[in-house]
């Protein structure tokens, strides 16, 4: 019997990162936008493979990981 799906909350009202639905076109979110960091670090790489750039921002000190502000 396959283990019941856990749910991850999206970020304050913004599609979840996780559900791969982060929009990739400008600089629309924040570090502040996200609940949690795995969320914006999702975000980041779902938009850098798509753009092949960092459009939102959120990584300030380009070492590859966002919102460093939780970890």
């Amino acid at each position: 019997r396959a283990a019941p799906a856990i749910a991850v909350p999206p970020a304050r009202g913004l599609p979840s990162a996780v559900g791969s639905s982060c929009a990739c076109s400008g600089n629309i979110y924040n570090c502040d936008d996200f609940t949690h960091s795995w969320d914006a670090q999702a975000c980041y790489m779902r938009c850098k493979d798509i753009t092949g750039a960092d459009v939102h921002r959120l990584d300030a000190d380009n070492d590859g990981t966002a919102c460093e502000w939780e970890y």
